[in-house]
Parts: C-alpha cells; sequence; structure tokens
C-alpha cells in the first residue's frame, strides 16, 4: 500500500510516509534541510537492525536482564550492532539524524504501537 500513512505532526503539518522516495524528499527537505540523506542512513541502520537482531533473545521481548543481554550467544551481536543502542533511547537516536523535532515525532510514533515512549524505547 503506497503512500503507508498520513502522519499529522503536533504542529499542524503533516506528512505522508511513502515509498516513494522524491515525494519523501520534497516532504522531508521543506521540513529540514539537509535532512533526506539522513533519513536515508536511518533507513539503512533500521533495515541492518532489523534483519539481524530482532530474531535474537535480547530483542524479541521488552522485558529482558542484563544476563539476557550478556549471554554468549547474543555476544556475537555486539560486532554487528552499536552497543550504545542497548542504552539509549529511540528519540535520542533520532536526534543523532535530525534536529528537527517534527521528524523526531514522525519516525519514533511507532514506539507507542508497543507502549512505550520514545524516550523510554530502547534505539
Amino acid at each position: 500500500v503506497d503512500p503507508a500513512y498520513r502522519c499529522f505532526l503536533g504542529d499542524g503539518s503533516n506528512v505522508t510516509v511513502s515509498g516513494d522516495l522524491v515525494a519523501m524528499r520534497e516532504q522531508l527537505e521543506a521540513i529540514e534541510p539537509g535532512s533526506f540523506p539522513r533519513y536515508l542512513a536511518y533507513l539503512k541502520e533500521a533495515t541492518h537492525n532489523y534483519e539481524s537482531g530482532f530474531a535474537s533473545r535480547p530483542f524479541a521481548s521488552k522485558d529482558n536482564s542484563w544476563g539476557d543481554y550478556l549471554a554468549p550467544e547474543n555476544l556475537a551481536l555486539l560486532k554487528v550492532f552499536d552497543p550504545t543502542n542497548l542504552i539509549k533511547s529511540h528519540a535520542a537516536r533520532l536526534a543523532e539524524f535530525f534536529t528537527d523535532p517534527r521528524l523526531i515525532e514522525l519516525f519514533s510514533f511507532q514506539d507507542l504501537y508497543v507502549g512505550l515512549s520514545p524516550s523510554e524505547a530502547p534505539a
């Protein structure tokens, strides 16, 4: 389905999230000039994280102990992930890609689907 959805932001503006990269470039650049290449970098990182990590135990549940993260079979994941993302919030990680709070809002609202606020959801 394309476009995927329209997100109405806190300031009353909206973004239609789409797989159409030309449309996304136009919308993102109108909000924050220079943001489109960072959006592509964010998508690349998110794809890598999804494909490499979500099948592993630490990322399969939000109810983990440090022992889950430090289990020998999971230590190998540190070679393919930035371990600071385990202690950094999703909102904080997004702030490394975007400076405009509307873009951080846009790309973090999915955290709410799993019952977490973007300031508490792990990066």
